[in-house]
């Protein structure tokens, strides 16, 4: 039991070593976006007239698609370390039991 235990805290110490980083990256990443975003809806009637739709939305969609790298390598970590923490608990309440 104690062994279950001490695999689960290294396991997760493990994947915050990873996952850490990236959680620091994705969300200055994020904070760019939403910056970009909150600039061009504050000024929304200038882009409207000046008719920088287009480009307002490319700039956008760049600095989305500059998050979503991150986010995902972030986001199959995460997954994978839920799984490997629900079979180390599927494990021990199997030893228990």
């Amino acid at each position: 039991m104690i062994l279950f235990g001490v695999l689960t805290f290294f396991l997760i110490t493990k994947f915050d070593t990873y996952i850490i980083p990236l959680i620091k990256i994705k969300n200055l990443k994020e904070h760019v976006v939403m910056s970009t975003l909150f600039d061009m809806l504050s000024n929304i009637k200038t882009i409207i007239t000046l008719r920088f739709e287009s480009r307002a939305l490319a700039t956008v969609r760049s600095k989305i698609q500059e998050v979503f790298p991150v986010y995902m390598r972030y986001n199959v970590l995460d997954e994978w370390k839920r799984f490997s923490m629900d079979i180390l608990m599927a494990a021990s309440i199997t030893l228990i039991l």
